[in-house]
C-alpha cells in the first residue's frame, strides 16, 4: 500500500487544488494561464523524475498490484458531468464531447481491463498497453482542448462558451488534480506492468 508519506502528498495536493480552485489562483482569464499550466505537467514531471530516481517511490510502486494502478480509472466515468455541463451550455462542445466520451469510454472499461491482465488471454499484455496508452492520450487530448477552447490567448477556438468554468472550483480539481493523477497511475501501471514482463520471461527462462 502506499506509505504515509505518499498519502500526505495527496491530500497536500488536493487541498493546494481546491483552495486555489476557490481563489481563483487557476483562473484562465490570466494571461498566459501559467499556474494552471504548471499545476498541470509538474506533478507528472516530479513523479517521472523521482521514479527514475528508482528511490522509495519506485519501490513502493513496485510492490503494488497491478489492479491498484488500474481501478482508480474507473473514476473517470466522471466525464459524464462533462456532457451535463455541455447540455447545461456551460462548456463547449468541442471541448466537452471528446473529453467527456473518452473518459467514460477508459472507465468503463477499467474493470475490464484489472480482471483481464488476471486471466490467462493471450491477448493481454497487447490490450493492456493499448489501454493505457489510449488512456494518455485521452488526457493529453482533453487539457489541449481545454487550452484552444479557453479564453486566453491560446484559445484559437474559443467562441461564445469557453472552457473558463474548468480553471474554477471544483471542476479545477479537474485538470489541476484528477488529469495529472490518471496520468501518473497510466505511466506507473506501463512502467509495472513491463517489469513483471521482464521477471516472468526471467523466470521461464531459469525454469525452461
Amino acid at each position: 500500500m502506499l506509505s504515509r508519506n505518499s498519502i500526505v502528498t495527496l491530500v497536500l495536493w488536493f487541498l493546494f487544488s481546491a483552495v486555489g480552485g476557490l481563489s481563483g489562483f487557476f483562473a484562465t482569464t490570466k494571461d498566459p494561464p501559467v499556474a494552471l499550466g504548471l499545476a498541470v505537467v509538474l506533478p507528472v514531471a516530479l513523479f517521472v523524475f523521482y521514479y527514475l530516481k528508482r528511490g522509495k517511490l519506485y519501490q513502493q510502486l513496485r510492490e503494488l498490484d497491478l489492479r491498484f494502478l488500474v481501478l482508480p480509472q474507473t473514476w473517470r466515468v466522471m466525464g459524464l458531468f462533462f456532457l451535463v455541463d455541455l447540455y447545461r451550455g456551460l462548456l463547449p462542445a468541442g471541448f466537452a464531447l471528446p473529453a467527456g466520451l473518452g473518459d467514460i469510454a477508459i472507465g468503463v472499461t477499467a474493470p475490464l481491463v484489472a480482471y483481464l491482465i488476471r486471466s490467462n488471454s493471450p491477448h493481454k499484455q497487447a490490450v493492456y498497453v493499448a489501454w493505457n496508452v489510449l488512456g494518455i492520450i485521452d488526457l493529453v487530448l482533453a487539457v489541449t482542448l481545454g487550452i484552444l477552447h479557453s479564453q486566453s490567448t491560446f484559445g484559437i477556438l474559443a467562441g461564445g462558451t469557453t472552457t473558463a468554468l474548468m480553471s474554477v472550483f471544483p471542476r479545477n480539481l479537474v485538470p489541476t488534480f484528477l488529469v495529472p493523477l490518471f496520468v501518473i497511475l497510466h505511466i506507473a501501471a506501463l512502467s509495472r506492468f513491463r517489469e513483471v514482463q521482464q521477471t516472468g520471461n526471467r523466470a521461464s527462462a531459469v525454469t525452461g
